[in-house]
């Protein structure tokens, strides 16, 4: 089996970017997203599976996916081998954990959790079963027994996981590769209004209930997707965002993200208004979020970031964290991520 399974039907249209269980993720419920009476969902653009358990390597290469690095250095890695005695089972690294009181100190690490894996076979949400591959979210891993100490305020050197030397990140973010990345034209005088889903089964790892030095581990992540035009990123930081999501440790989640996006060019000046709404469990999680993407300014020079490039704008599924005090989970895991076009019914 490929790491990646990929099937482009990639419409003018709309995108769907939507995770799912055990077959197709539209299988379950969307009604707080998707308009049943007046829209349906095409078929998959793409499917990302993370290939079979045991085989192949913790790199992103062929995976779909990609190191972004707009919240830290933190690399992202296909996980694989979480059985016991495998290269990436429990405990086999030390997470560097920031949770201190940020007015303190912004990089003091205050934990060193043994990393912990979602289970083979552990259920998904809406039915299915985890097959032991997923998108491994996450930083400040290090070798077992060889992380900066708790109390170190950014300056101490550790044996990272992959065997080079170096400080406890800031964070670490993935998004979709570029040939994932989904288009929205930008097109002179004619407003063109496309409308997606992005969606994943996610699961943050419980870290316990043990007495610690400050709160315990928090679960959140950020999931607002990535943004851009020619490589100039249209939201901060870097394309990416500050949205959360906060997550029951120890059980898998279905996310879901409509994206509605109305594109043009007035005057060869490109705008866009682009709209995130979220759903986790199939329930609505808070408001939207609506950016005008053409008042999104370079701090530089005042000009608009969506008017620095050309081409379309493009959109992708992205994930990331940052400190333990700003809300951010140690790490977390994405299954199943697949896109599919939103149509509006003739």
């Amino acid at each position: 089996m490929n790491l990646v399974e990929i099937i482009l039907r990639q419409s003018v249209c709309a995108f769907l970017i939507a995770a799912g269980v055990a077959g197709s993720p539209s299988d379950l419920p969307a009604a707080e997203l998707v308009d049943l009476k007046t829209e349906k969902l095409g078929e998959p653009v793409y499917t990302l599976r993370f290939g079979d358990p045991g085989k192949g390597t913790d790199s992103l290469e062929e995976t779909g996916m990609m190191k972004h690095g707009a919240y830290g250095n933190g690399m992202g890695l296909r996980f694989f081998d979480g059985k016991r005695g495998g290269s990436q089972a429990n405990g086999v690294y030390d997470i560097a954990y920031k949770n201190a009181d940020a007015r303190l100190a912004n990089e003091r690490v205050t934990d060193l959790l043994p990393n912990r894996t979602p289970l083979t076979g552990g259920k998904l949400f809406g039915g299915g079963a985890f097959d032991g591959t997923a998108l491994w979210v996450g930083h400040s891993r290090f070798k077992a027994g060889q992380a900066p100490p708790v109390g170190d305020e950014g300056g101490g050197i550790g044996t990272r996981w992959d065997g080079s030397k170096g400080p406890a990140d800031t964070g670490g973010d993935v998004r979709v590769s570029n040939e994932n990345l989904l288009l929205a034209p930008v097109v002179e005088g004619v407003a063109i209004k496309q409308s997606w889903l992005f969606s994943a089964d996610v699961f943050v790892p419980d870290y316990g209930t043990e007495e610690r030095a400050f709160t315990e581990p928090h679960s959140g992540i950020f999931i607002q997707p990535y943004v851009d035009r020619d490589g100039w990123g249209l939201t901060a930081p870097g394309g990416l965002g500050f949205r959360s999501i906060q997550l029951i440790p120890g059980v898998w989640h279905f996310l879901q993200i409509r994206v509605d996006v109305i594109s043009q060019s007035v005057n060869v000046a490109a705008t866009c208004k682009i709209v995130y709404a979220y759903l986790l469990d199939g329930e609505t999680d808070g408001n939207s979020d609506t950016f005008d993407l053409a008042k999104m300014l370079d701090a530089t020079d005042s000009k608009p970031w969506i008017q620095k490039g050309k081409g379309p704008v493009r959109i992708g599924f992205a994930a990331g964290l940052e400190r333990g005090w700003q809300g951010s989970a140690p790490d977390a895991f994405f299954d199943n991520i697949e896109a599919r076009p939103i149509h509006a019914k003739p």
